[in-house]
């Protein structure tokens, strides 16, 4: 075998005396003329903002969702401004 030139397996050739083989290439064949297959959507859409600005932006939305935060209701939450929770009392009880 030369270099850069892999043998076909027997079991993947097709006859030329096969018709169905012969119809399945042909449909091959059709699929492959109207172009490039669409890709595969993963995921949700994206819209144009970095990954790190969406999480931001989920961040600051569950910190204004009014969920307190539990350790600031027992004084002592040692987060601070990085708490994933709300830390403004009289909003909350607003």
């Amino acid at each position: 075998v030369d270099q850069g030139f892999v043998p076909i397996r027997e079991k993947y050739l097709v006859k030329a005396s096969d018709p169905e083989g012969q119809a399945r290439l042909k449909a091959l064949a059709e699929n492959r003329k109207s172009g490039p297959s669409p890709k595969p959507v993963s995921g949700a859409k994206r819209s144009g903002k970095s990954r790190r600005q969406l999480k931001k932006e989920r961040q600051e939305k569950f910190k204004s969702a009014g969920s307190l935060c539990l350790k600031l209701a027992q004084g002592k939450c040692t987060f601070g401004d990085k708490c994933k929770f709300n830390h403004d009392i009289d909003a909350f009880l607003a």
